[in-house]
This record gives structure tokens, C-alpha cells and sequence, in this order.
């Protein structure tokens, strides 16, 4: 509708005032869930694992965060931008040993031209560019509601939306 899509460095500026305050209640509630371990046994029992690698890992996600940071950067991020990225790494005997989440202004998807899909993530930061192999990020997003094939949309992108069209409909409506 003639209306620009915001870049998502401009949504991710877009995070203030009310909703700054809206998607942080938002992320703090997702940080609050209390993630568990489980396994179920062949008798059917579950037990809890909460001394296992995986356990461990959703505690300290990587050397400087926990997982509820990480669970909070990616609702955030999913709440402004419409998506989120976290690079999964992984050591030579292809275990999990860390999960960093990515800022979406930072990263860009790369398709692929031989086939429907995503070839390779491109994260840049300052001076850096790396090339994320797509086995190595889990990407979350929020489908578009009127194309969910085609990318994201965020709650923040609506509101731009939103604005942006009423701002266009008062200029016209004063215009005639």
C-alpha cells in the first residue's frame, strides 16, 4: 500500500517507552516458565534429568549468559523484529557446548539459488562478517499472517503499520 517496510534496525530503535514496557512483560514471562529436563523410561516412568548435559546447558547457555537471558533476547527480539537467531555450537563430538543468540539487526539470511531455502546466515558485527552454516542456527520467526511463506511480522511491525497508515490517511483526508 505504498507504505515502506522498516529495516529491523529501525524496529529494534523502534524499542521504547510503552513498548519497551509491553515486550518486556512479555520476555519476563517467558523467563519465568520453569524449564525441566525430563526422560521417560520404557516402563513409562519420567524421571527428572537435572544433572544432564542438556539441563546444564539451559542453565549456562553459554560463558557470559544464562538461559533465561537467552529465553528473553529471543521473545524480544521475535516481539520488535519478527524473528530471532541463535547460533548453536557445537564440539568435535558434535555435542551442544553453547548457544549465543543473535541479534536480528545484525543478521542477514542468505538463499539459496539452487533450491526453495535458506543457503547460509551472513552475522555481522562491527568490522566482522562470519557466514553461519544453516545447520548451525535454530531461526525463530513469527509468520506473516497474510503470507507466512514469504518472512516475519512482529507485533512492533504492526504498530508501524498501523501508524503509517493513519499518518497517510490524515494527510489525504487534510488534502482535499
Amino acid at each position: 500500500s505504498g507504505i515502506p517496510a522498516p529495516s529491523k534496525s529501525a524496529l529494534l530503535s523502534g524499542y521504547n517507552s510503552i513498548v519497551y514496557s509491553a515486550v518486556n512483560i512479555i520476555a519476563n514471562a517467558v523467563t519465568e516458565v520453569s524449564w525441566k529436563v525430563i526422560r521417560e523410561l520404557p516402563s513409562g516412568k519420567i524421571i527428572d534429568e537435572n544433572q544432564s548435559p542438556e539441563a546444564v546447558l539451559l542453565n549456562a547457555v553459554n560463558p557470559v549468559m544464562n538461559g533465561s537471558t537467552l529465553f528473553f533476547l529471543t521473545q524480544a527480539w521475535k516481539d520488535t523484529s519478527g524473528c530471532a537467531f541463535c547460533w548453536v555450537k557445537r564440539n568435535k563430538n558434535n555435542r551442544i557446548e553453547s548457544i549465543w543468540p543473535l541479534s536480528p539487526a545484525n543478521v542477514n539470511v542468505r538463499k539459496s539459488t539452487q533450491f526453495n531455502g535458506v543457503d547460509v546466515f551472513v552475522y555481522s558485527s562491527g568490522s566482522k562478517t562470519f557466514e553461519i552454516p544453516k545447520e548451525e542456527i535454530i531461526f525463530f520467526v513469527n509468520p506473516s499472517l497474510t503470507n507466512p511463506y514469504s518472512g516475519s511480522f512482529s507485533p512492533l511491525q504492526a504498530i508501524w503499520a498501523e501508524k503509517a497508515i493513519w499518518n497517510e490517511d490524515t494527510l489525504n483526508a487534510l488534502s482535499l
